[in-house]
């Protein structure tokens, strides 16, 4: 409606002006204030003009690109210590807890408050308010944008499911946050897990305009795989499993670690594994309020380097994948993992160090150049 009706944009044009960075922390309390007043209007606003027009969300309503170098979907990979973002129209890793369905206020607004107007010598309160607090505020704006497009039973419970806890729930009402369960969706959904069967939609929709194949960590039913792809795809698949126990091991891997597999003949083959954690909310900026469920972590191993911030490294020769793979499953203490770090593991202290990381940098220089550069290891960890 934003992009397509004149009068509507005119409308809340007024509750999306981005706010100045504050004087000092009281004027940050007060601005954050008005910024969650004005959201609140304008979300009423879309509420009623949607329901005036007998608008109802589509999956027509997703752009798809219009050339060759769009990029309609981006995988952001986010941890303590880490990010990454996947482009290229590539949609690598098992299908995501939630989603940022962005429409072109959401976009403006993150990407003025986290990136062209944050202030990387400001001080904390301007740091805080512009990058954290707005870019909060943002996320949010994108999950309920999304929940839109799912069935109206599911909304809630689903939004709820991403702010758990007494704390985050209190915060949600203050704001004025929750999804609209009033409009349906055009959207036909068959199965009783509509989030799922909703990206499946939204993969088909895009049909050949993105890459949605994922032989490690989304498998298709009969797919023929080599021994290394096959080896790393057990892990992952190790790693989602619940019942009757969890798989421990997931809980002793930091959260970004590359694996340099030596094969006979050829270059390394280069990948990065994720240690996914599963927190109980992200609405606050103190971590210790942020409560990880380490039942619910996954792990993902993509082909090629995917992080500025390698924590750790792995070397292993193609020969001995399947017996990394099988005894990384099997680690459920510590001393077991330590074993395998000592095995296969580049601590700092390896007189292979550099010449493993030398080797990540010029995967990346030969298959990415315009990605390459140097490896930031000020967060390396020497297990």
């Amino acid at each position: 409606m934003y992009v397509n009706d004149p009068k509507y944009r005119a409308e809340v044009d007024p509750l999306l002006t981005m706010l100045s960075n504050p004087k000092d922390l009281l004027d940050a309390f007060v601005k954050r204030q008005q910024l969650v007043d004005h959201r609140v209007k304008a979300y009423r606003r879309a509420l009623a003009r949607a329901k005036q027009t007998g608008y109802r969300a589509d999956i027509t309503d997703i752009w798809r690109g219009e050339h060759p170098d769009d990029t309609p979907i981006i995988t952001m990979i986010r941890h303590d210590d880490n990010a990454y973002s996947i482009e290229g129209n590539w949609v690598p890793m098992d299908y995501p807890k939630a989603i940022w369905l962005m429409n072109l206020p959401i976009m403006e607004h993150a990407l003025y408050s986290a990136y062209i107007n944050y202030d990387l010598y400001g001080d904390l309160n301007s740091q805080i308010f512009s990058a954290r607090i707005m870019f909060g505020l943002t996320r949010v704006d994108g999950e309920l944008n999304f929940l839109r497009f799912l069935p109206r039973k599911v909304r809630r419970p689903m939004f709820h499911s991403w702010y758990m806890g007494p704390l985050s729930k209190e915060r949600m009402a203050q704001e004025g946050i929750k999804p609209d369960d009033t409009i349906p969706t055009d959207i036909k959904y068959s199965t009783d897990d509509p989030k799922r069967e909703f990206y499946d939609k939204v993969l088909a929709y895009m049909g050949t305009r993105v890459n949605a194949n994922d032989p490690i960590n989304r498998p298709k039913p009969g797919d023929d795989a080599d021994r290394i792809t096959k080896a790393l795809r057990s892990i992952a698949a190790a790693s989602k499993e619940q019942k009757p126990t969890w798989r421990k091991f997931k809980t002793f891997l930091p959260e970004a670690v590359f694996l340099r597999i030596d094969r006979s003949g050829q270059e390394p083959g280069i990948y990065t594994m994720t240690h996914n954690r599963d927190y109980a909310t992200k609405a606050f900026i103190t971590m210790n309020l942020e409560e990880d469920i380490p039942g619910n972590a996954t792990v993902s191993i993509l082909e090629g380097a995917y992080t500025s911030y390698p924590n750790f490294m792995f070397r292993i020769s193609e020969d001995e994948i399947e017996q990394f793979a099988s005894t990384l499953i099997a680690a459920d203490t510590q001393k077991k993992f330590t074993a395998i770090v000592e095995r296969w593991g580049i601590r700092r202290s390896s007189p292979d160090f550099w010449p493993v990381l030398n080797s990540v940098t010029a995967y990346v220089e030969r298959t990415a150049p315009r990605r390459a550069g140097t490896f930031d290891v000020n967060r390396y960890k020497n297990l």
